[in-house]
């Protein structure tokens, strides 16, 4: 018996506060529609009004259409005929500020049956005629200062991260993002603020094509720069500067040493001449994971590859130098004793 009771009283209180919630919803409809009932009575029947009064009215209504898109009862009738003399006292005064060739109804003439009133929003809607309300016009704000955040990211960069496949793939997702994000705003497509996202995202797909293409050329020229950079390190690791001959010398020891120093110098500028360039063109983006544990070669390998083929060089003029320096010493003691 107490359970029944409660689920009565539970009953009661749903129906109390939804009841509340209906009449608080009627209340934001009937106040939107006395602002514009009060400003159709304003402007019926006038055509010299000042446009300084006609534009505080345009901006009042932004509140009163705020009004209407934040309730949650748009299905209703009230609602819609409502939204439907909102567009028409709106089209009303716009047409005051700047006539057009076309014949605008005054307001209060949109109130008719319920089909007329919602093809008349589906045709306003189709001209891109609606006005935005405040949070619609922070939004397309806010998504054209990502796309130019993003085009500031991309210029930056430059063209040679386009290299890298995942890299374009990123960089397209967050295009096809940009674009459905705009494309909420296809009823707009009048609007300044819509226009400027456009244009940027524009500037952003032409930069993505730009760089594509420079990257297909970089590419085609560089070849596959990972794996010369693998037979370059292989090659520079079993470089070896030959030994310095000591005294007593045999015949043939001398001619040897110099022409494998002469080689080995040919072979180190050979794998060295690239290096600057592949430094200067390819993508070589900072891996976590060196070369011996399998990660993909860096600038900071190619740094490593130009300083140990430079190092070798140095290697066999130094012991040239010093040769010659102890054979001039050698020579010159033999000559005195």
């Amino acid at each position: 018996m107490k359970k029944a009771f409660a689920s009565f009283i539970y009953l009661i209180i749903s129906g109390l506060v939804a009841a509340t919630a209906f009449s608080q919803t009627d209340r934001q409809i009937e106040s939107a529609l006395s602002d514009i009932e009060k400003y159709e009575h304003q402007f019926k029947g006038k055509t010299n009004v000042s446009a300084s009064s006609v534009k505080r009215t345009l901006r009042l209504l932004t509140l009163t259409r705020q009004r209407l898109d934040s309730s949650p009862n748009r299905s209703s009738p009230s609602w819609q005929k409502a939204d439907v003399r909102y567009h028409a006292l709106v089209e009303y005064l716009d047409n005051l500020l700047t006539p057009k060739n076309t014949v605008v109804k005054a307001p209060g003439q949109a109130l008719g049956k319920k089909s007329t009133g919602q093809k008349s929003v589906v045709s306003a809607t189709r001209a891109g005629n609606r006005k935005m309300i405040s949070q619609q016009r922070v939004r397309i704000k806010k998504l054209n200062r990502d796309i130019l955040s993003a085009i500031d990211t991309l210029d930056k960069g430059g063209p040679k991260p386009f290299q890298d496949s995942g890299y374009v793939n990123q960089q397209q997702q967050r295009v096809e993002r940009f674009k459905a994000a705009l494309g909420r705003y296809n009823n707009f497509s009048d609007d300044p603020d819509v226009i400027t996202a456009k244009q940027s995202l524009e500037k952003m797909k032409n930069m993505m094509t730009f760089g594509r293409n420079h990257a297909a050329k970089e590419i085609k020229q560089l070849g596959n720069v990972q794996e010369r950079l693998r037979i370059i390190n292989r090659q520079v690791h079993n470089m070896r500067v030959p030994a310095t001959p000591r005294p007593p010398f045999k015949p043939g020891d001398l001619s040897h040493w110099l022409a494998a120093l002469s080689t080995l110098r040919q072979n180190a500028v050979k794998l060295y001449a690239p290096l600057p360039q592949i430094k200067q063109r390819a993508y070589l983006p900072h891996t976590l994971r060196t070369v011996g544990q399998g990660g993909a070669y860096d600038l900071q390998d190619v740094d490593r590859l130009e300083r140990s083929l430079s190092g070798i060089v140095h290697k066999e003029d130094q012991d040239l130098k010093i040769f010659s320096s102890n054979l001039e010493l050698n020579l010159k003691n033999v000559t005195e004793s």
